[in-house]
Parts: structure tokens; sequence; C-alpha cells
């Protein structure tokens, strides 16, 4: 059990993580009760149940610490565009119901940078009367080069007979 606790702890760091450390505590454990008996591997035992305690440890912190860059590097992959790389357009008769309770909200999206752009466009459908949200959708605009314009637009269909309020909330772009 001793020597069992001290190769779980060795790999507690190389391979296994906390799973070999949990194992070393309590090899470790159930080693130092058998030294007590037969005199031997009290040694061994203590030092398997540091390095599984200090490998579950490190192991741990590793993996917070991995999920937080991965979190950041997410985040600088999209986000807000910055109002400098587009310029949106809305068209006028847009945010019109139809006779069969479709709307449809659009427009046009410049790139304005130097490089190719993807971009999303958040919109939001409203109840004019109480300003409740009805949805939320986007549409995507892929490989927009410098100084295109792509068209966007974003349907619903709404049930009931509410004036509404189409409204672009942001727009985003990501990979870029």
């Amino acid at each position: 059990m001793a020597v069992a606790s001290l190769v779980f702890g060795i790999l507690t760091f190389f391979c296994l993580g906390p799973i070999a450390g949990i194992l070393a505590i309590v090899f470790g454990f159930v080693g130092l009760n058998r030294a007590k008996e037969i005199g031997v591997g009290k040694g061994m035992s203590i030092a398997g149940i540091v390095l599984g305690v200090i490998g579950s440890i490190g192991a741990v912190l590793i993996a917070v610490l991995f999920i937080f860059a991965a979190d950041e590097a997410v985040d600088d992959l999209g986000g807000q565009a910055d109002s400098d790389t587009y310029e949106l357009t809305i068209d006028g008769s847009s945010c019109a119901t139809d006779q069969f309770g479709f709307v449809t909200f659009e427009g046009t999206i410049a790139n304005t940078s130097g490089s190719e752009k993807n971009f999303t466009i958040d919109v939001e459908f409203r109840d004019a009367s109480d300003d409740v949200l009805i949805e939320d959708l986007a549409d995507i605009v892929f490989d927009l080069a410098p100084g295109d314009t792509a068209r966007w637009d974003v349907t619903t269909n709404i049930e009931e007979d509410v004036e509404l309020v189409c409204d672009v909330t942001s727009v985003d772009n990501f990979f870029n």
C-alpha cells in the first residue's frame, strides 16, 4: 500500500491528476495503518499522501487557470464591433407586420475597415405600447471584404396584433 501510495502520488503530477492524488491519499492512509502493524512503509506512505495532496491541489489550480485563460481567449474572439469598422443602415420600410404576421427588419452593413470582417447584427422586437420584449434574434454577415456592403435581415412571426418597435441592440464581430 505504501508503494502504491507513492506511485500514485508521483503520477498525480504527470498524467492522472486529482484521480491519482485521491488514490495516493487513500493508499497512503491504509499504508500508514499497515506500517504501524508491520513497522515498514511509513515514509513512503507519508510521501504518497503529501504528493497526492500537493498534486491534487496543483491540478485543480491548473484546471481553474486553464478555464479562466480559455474564457479570456473566447472573449477576445468576439464582442462589440468597433464602430469605426462598419456603417449600418436600416431600411425605412422595415419592421412592418404583413397579413400573415411576419415581420422583417432589414438593412445593410458596410465594412469600413481595411480587412475582411464577419459581423453579427443583434436585433430586438418589442411591443411599442409597454416595451415588452417579444423576441431577440440575429443575422450574421460572413466574410465582408473591405469597402463592400451586404444586406442583413431578421424575420419573425408575431401572433398577436401589436405595434412593434424594432431595434439593433448591438453589432458584434468575431474572429477578426
